[in-house]
């Protein structure tokens, strides 16, 4: 490797880290950066950070003398210490006794750069003899030149550890007895490692110098979050200045062209897609914040680091070019499945708004919002479901159908129009179940064809079992007579009149009463099956309540079957057997909406 090449890269490198005006990521002291990482499951003890150095494999991004402070001496103690007055003596101050200098501790801030390039003493590793940081200690233990490491810098110190695993080793196939020939051929596969590392390290600091100078750009919109590092700015200041950078500059500056920034981003999605074991949570993990990100471990949080390389090349890139330019997953040819997965073409996902999320969590199993909407116009209609999945053993909610009454139609029902909205936020299916008979059932039939959301269900489709039913079924003329025979009515009233019937007609036959009826029946054939039980009740003094009857009618089918075992099942329990499925369905293949039918909804 040529020397004057790399510290030609190291100068770019300070130059770019110098002029920094909103830095959003510290630099990090040596044991900082070496837990920086061991939380990403790199080994980088200081020791090794020195040996690094040293074979000019990793170079820290500054090095700098550290600022002394001037400090006047009170007391000298006769084993040679001293005690000293903790406040520095300003500059220029003409102390009358002693004074002690001592070297300051760690610290940054972005006015610790710009003091650095007006004042401070820069110092270039890999510039002459290596020098142990050991050596870098004052007698009282603290540091007399401070050592900063980038955190994007464990990116390169995982790649130098990648590469020497990968590169020396020995390949036994039973014929090697020659020692002395092994020893020689892991001595050079050694030097071969080293020497391939050592000429990829100037480009290496090339890239870095590239990425100090966009970060601080895009980290506040990856990240959602602007950091002020002892910057006296605001966020406004901020937003003038990335407005305004010139990024074909920076690319010119930093030596590389667009195609290369683009095989760049190519080199870090593809080595985060390798190291990742969470890469199949890619979109989940990428809403999360970055705080909760961080709290990952090992390679799962280093993969992350390269995504975040990636994301930020991937928006200057488009600043740069002005166009956009495909997202991680897509780099890695995944972004063909999205529309499928998520209904949303791959160009309009959107990290940001976050478009994509509801549809993901209901892949992976995470949305607990219902996937059916199931809603019915009385009180009959949900006592006969609700009586149905209790003796099948049928958990609603469970099954994620969230089932409705809106106890009567009303047109124009504000409270309706709160359910058609949520739909649309649970990406659920509308199930509408009305009498069509009532006055306002078409008008809420239009509401619904208004808003997209459902279409009329014909009763031949339930027989089908290719066909998914969601939209509005309106019963005709009502839910009784679209569902049972009046023989199913007659008994439900029987069952929940039994008491009542035994007090106004004491001694009286249920056979008798079921006889009465069957010859009222027989001369009115076309008459409503309801209507007649209703009359047939007002005979008895004991009239017919339906919702007391609909909770009966599963039991009354229940029996029927019993004895009869063709007794075929009623469009209701057809209805519900389609929405179990359609939810099911639904777990992991949302409704999509357009915002079109949003707006018309609103409005």
């Amino acid at each position: 490797m040529c020397k004057a090449e790399l510290f030609e890269a190291q100068q770019l490198v300070v130059r770019v880290l110098l002029g920094k005006r909103y830095p959003q990521q510290s630099l990090m002291s040596p044991d900082r950066f070496a837990s920086h990482a061991a939380d990403r499951g790199i080994e980088m003890a200081r020791f090794r950070l020195d040996r690094l150095e040293e074979h000019r494999l990793l170079l820290p991004v500054l090095r700098c003398k550290a600022p002394v402070t001037r400090h006047r001496i009170l007391t000298r103690r006769p084993d040679g210490s001293v005690e000293y007055d903790p406040r520095p003596l300003e500059d220029g101050a003409a102390p009358s006794q002693e004074v002690l200098q001592r070297y300051a501790g760690y610290s940054f801030s972005g006015d610790l750069l710009a003091s650095i390039a007006e004042h401070g003493e820069i110092l270039w590793p890999g510039r002459g003899e290596f020098v142990p940081w050991a050596e870098y200690r004052a007698p009282d233990a603290m540091p007399t030149v401070w050592t900063f490491y980038h955190p994007y810098q464990v990116l390169h110190a995982d790649r130098v550890q990648r590469a020497i695993l990968r590169q020396i080793f020995i390949w036994d196939d039973g014929s090697l007895t020659n020692w002395d020939a092994v020893t020689e051929t892991f001595r050079a596969q050694c030097e071969a490692a080293h020497q391939a590392l050592a000429r990829g390290h100037a480009r290496s600091l090339r890239v870095l110098a590239l990425l100090l100078a966009i970060e601080d750009m895009y980290l506040p919109f990856l990240r959602d979050r602007f950091t002020f590092l002892g910057v006296d700015a605001n966020q406004q200041d901020w937003d003038e200045w990335q407005r305004d950078v010139d990024r074909a500059a920076i690319v010119a500056e930093s030596g590389w062209t667009v195609e290369e920034v683009k095989d760049l981003r190519m080199s870090y999605a593809r080595d985060a897609d390798v190291i990742d074991p969470n890469r199949h949570l890619f979109l989940l993990l990428r809403h999360l914040s970055q705080r909760e990100r961080s709290r990952l471990r090992g390679s799962a949080l280093l993969a992350w680091d390269y995504y975040e390389v990636a994301e930020l090349l991937g928006l200057f890139l488009g600043h740069l070019t002005g166009q956009r330019q495909p997202r991680i997953d897509e780099l890695w040819g995944r972004g063909e499945h999205e529309e499928r997965l998520y209904g949303v073409p791959a160009q309009d996902v959107d990290y940001a708004r976050r478009n994509v999320l509801a549809s993901l969590s209901r892949r992976l199993g995470l949305d607990v919002r219902p996937r059916v909407l199931w809603i019915v116009e009385g009180q009959s209609e949900e006592a006969f479901i609700e009586t149905t999945c209790e003796i099948e053993g049928i958990d609603l909610d469970a099954r994620d159908i969230r089932l409705v009454c809106m106890f009567g139609v009303t047109p124009n029902d504000r409270l309706f129009n709160k359910y058609l909205d949520l739909v649309r936020d649970w990406s659920a299916a509308l199930l509408l179940t009305v009498d069509g008979g009532d006055v306002g059932a078409d008008e809420l039939v239009r509401t619904v064809a208004h808003r997209k959301l459902g279409r009329i269900i014909q009763l031949p489709e339930l027989d089908d079992p290719e066909s998914a039913v969601f939209g509005v079924l309106k019963w005709d003329p009502c839910f009784e007579d679209a569902n049972f025979t009046a023989e199913q009515l007659f008994q439900a009233w029987l069952r929940t009149a039994e008491e009542r019937l035994a007090q106004a007609h004491p001694g009286l036959n249920p056979d008798t009463l079921r006889g009465h009826f069957r010859e009222l029946r027989a001369k009115r054939p076309n008459d409503s099956p309801l209507q007649v039980v209703e009359d047939f009740a007002r005979t008895c003094h004991c009239d017919y309540s339906k919702v007391e009857a609909a909770a009966a009618l599963p039991e009354v089918l229940r029996a029927q079957r019993a004895e009869q075992a063709d007794t075929p099942m009623t469009p209701i329990e057809k209805v519900l057997a389609k929405a179990l499925d359609l939810a099911a369905y639904l777990r992991t293949a949302p409704v999509h909406y357009d915002d079109d039918a949003d707006a018309a909804g609103e409005a």
